[in-house]
């Protein structure tokens, strides 16, 4: 699943079967995985839940409990939304295009690839460029994301 389409996802702590609030953004470390969600309540609190304490559903996050959303006042986290649009760079320097998205495993929230764009007129016509493994993405938090396509990947 791409984390664009769990922004607005409502978070429901099954225990209790209430709705906690929504899904506004994702907690990225500089190499971008996934440390967990931030979710904003209806009086506008944040709260974070870390990965290991939710599942991904069809129409809604998945939260056992109440006691996996803690307060979040940690603005200075990386968050997905600030890394979205970086530069991808290839491993000649050449830029390949830009971060569009991260793909996450629902079950975990782990992140297992970036998606690249082209640009909005190229990424119309043609598709979004292309999802990359997270094994093959040097990410820092500096800004710069070099990929190595791999021999026969389609990724040019």
């Amino acid at each position: 699943m791409k984390v664009r389409n769990l922004l607005g996802m409502p978070v429901t702590i099954t225990r209790e079967g209430e709705q906690a609030g929504s899904v506004c953004d994702v907690v990225v470390t500089p190499d971008l995985a996934v440390r967990g969600l931030v979710v904003e309540d209806r009086r506008g609190r944040m709260w974070f839940v870390a990965c290991g304490e939710f599942t991904i559903g069809k129409d809604s996050v998945l939260v056992p409990s109440g006691e996996g959303l803690k307060s979040y006042d940690r603005r200075e986290d990386l968050v997905y939304k600030q890394r979205m649009g970086e530069p991808v760079w290839d491993a000649s320097g050449q830029e390949f295009g830009t971060l569009s998205d991260l793909v996450v495993e629902p079950d975990t929230g782990r992140a297992t690839a970036i998606e690249i764009s082209s640009g909005v007129v190229r990424d119309f016509l043609e598709g979004r460029r292309a999802e990359v493994p997270l094994e093959r993405v040097q990410a820092r938090a500096a800004g710069i994301t070099l990929i190595e396509p791999e021999e026969g990947s389609g990724i040019t």
